[in-house]
């Protein structure tokens, strides 16, 4: 083992933020991670990619990157199989279900059952292909200059830790000794994703050990993993079997204003300190759910109009229907500032940021800026995300229960009342 590491990027590699411009030699050991590392993350993150990429055959120094030696490389990537949710390449009606691809992926995990072997020969064939139409790459002489971008967007089946990672987690946290085992896992949490049932797994087997986690434990352990979930509709069950009340009560304090957004929650009015993780972790987990929900609505109201214009042509009372959804289309759906997004009044260290620069700038370069970790970010966010047309509405009694468990008091005379406005706003929704 060396420790003989000079690093010659202008920062430390970072895999959380690696959005940058990268000159790297293949020759240097860091470099050649570095551009191993960018590729795997195109292939596997949603959001990340390639937004140019140069090779220079003849460079062996940062200073020999000569222009007349450059080949330029485009890399495009192959079409996904729907249960790849995320960057997959389907119809305008397949993406508009994006919900029920999410689910169906989830429920039939495969990347979650393989052994890291096989994991790695599933995302080698869908990797990124080069301009011969071949799986490219990284070279392994000259050099590579490369822009990276990397938007907010939720995770992809691709990114969950596969069957040899956590068996290898839990031999870890069950050989190590109690007061590290949950630094191991707040190591493990910076890049790893899991679904709820690895989660239950990974807790079974260690709480079946020699030193079970404790009651304080248990709430950390789940502080650190939540935000690691894919599959966040399976959370409040994982925390109802696991936690007592009172310790889900101390997690929602431990993890303020995220804990609502990761068991699905988003609408409400936001103050967040972006100097606290917990808070960080809730914008950007917003941002993720923002970023895919626009990509919905472009495609749902073009799909629409699409299918009103050709009724149009036979049938004019279609006419006013198609005028609206090309007003709404032109106008950005129903956002404050036409821009599709769901935040709303958003302010930033007290001053009102533009649309130009929320949300697309301040996610994908203030929010990750550590230099920018302090202050405080305010926003109305208005999820366009409904319950199915389906369901009904909400009845007195189960009013009366939320009522209860919320410790507030509301007279019974005004319970179906109050019902009757809860299924009249889920009406007027559809």
């Amino acid at each position: 083992c060396s420790f003989d590491i000079h690093d010659t990027a202008a920062k430390a590699f970072e895999r959380r933020d690696p959005r940058g411009t990268y000159k790297l030699l293949m020759e240097e050991p860091y470099d050649r991670m570095i551009a191993h590392e960018l590729l795997r993350l195109a292939t596997t993150r949603n959001g990340c990619k390639f937004t140019s990429l140069v090779h220079y055959p003849s460079a062996t120094s940062l200073h020999s990157f000569d222009k007349r030696d450059a080949v330029p490389i485009e890399l495009k990537r192959r079409p996904m199989k729907t249960k790849y949710f995320g960057e997959m390449r389907s119809s305008a009606k397949k993406t508009a279900r994006w919900h029920k691809v999410r689910a169906h992926y989830v429920a039939n995990s495969m990347m979650a059952s393989l052994k890291a072997s096989a994991a790695d020969d599933e995302i080698r064939s869908l990797g990124l292909e080069g301009p011969d139409g071949d799986i490219w790459g990284v070279p392994t002489t000259g050099g590579l200059e490369i822009n990276f971008s990397a938007e907010q967007r939720p995770p992809t089946e691709l990114a969950l830790t596969n069957r040899t990672g956590l068996t290898g987690l839990t031999f870890l946290m069950l050989e190590t000794t109690s007061d590290l085992r949950l630094e191991i896992l707040e190591l493990v949490c910076i890049d790893w994703y899991f679904l709820t049932t690895q989660i239950q797994d990974l807790l079974d087997r260690v709480n079946h050990g020699s030193s079970a986690l404790n009651k304080k434990e248990m709430v950390e352990f789940f502080a650190m993993l939540l935000s690691r979930v894919i599959d966040m509709e399976g959370i409040p069950k994982l925390l109802n079997v696991n936690l007592s009340t009172a310790q889900i009560r101390l997690l929602q304090s431990r993890m303020g204003a995220s804990f609502a957004v990761l068991v699905g929650a988003y609408n409400g009015r936001y103050r967040l300190d972006l100097s606290n993780l917990c808070d960080r972790i809730c914008a950007l987990r917003l941002a993720q759910v923002d970023n895919m929900e626009q990509k919905w609505l472009r495609s749902v109201f073009r799909r629409k109009a699409e299918e009103e214009r050709k009724h149009s042509k036979t049938d004019r009372s279609h006419e006013a229907q198609l005028e609206t959804l090309l007003i709404r289309l032109a106008e950005g759906g129903l956002s404050q500032h036409g821009n599709w997004t769901s935040f709303r009044n958003v302010k930033f260290r007290g001053a009102p940021v533009s649309k130009h620069e929320f949300p697309g700038k301040f996610f994908s370069h203030a929010l990750l800026d550590p230099e920018h970790h302090h202050g405080a970010l305010e926003f109305d966010f208005t999820s366009c995300s409904r319950a199915p047309a389906s369901e009904k509405g909400i009845g007195p009694h189960a009013l009366q229960r939320i009522g209860e468990l919320c410790s507030l008091d509301m007279p019974t005379e005004h319970m179906e009342s109050a019902a009757d406005i809860a299924s009249q706003i889920f009406v007027r929704s559809h």
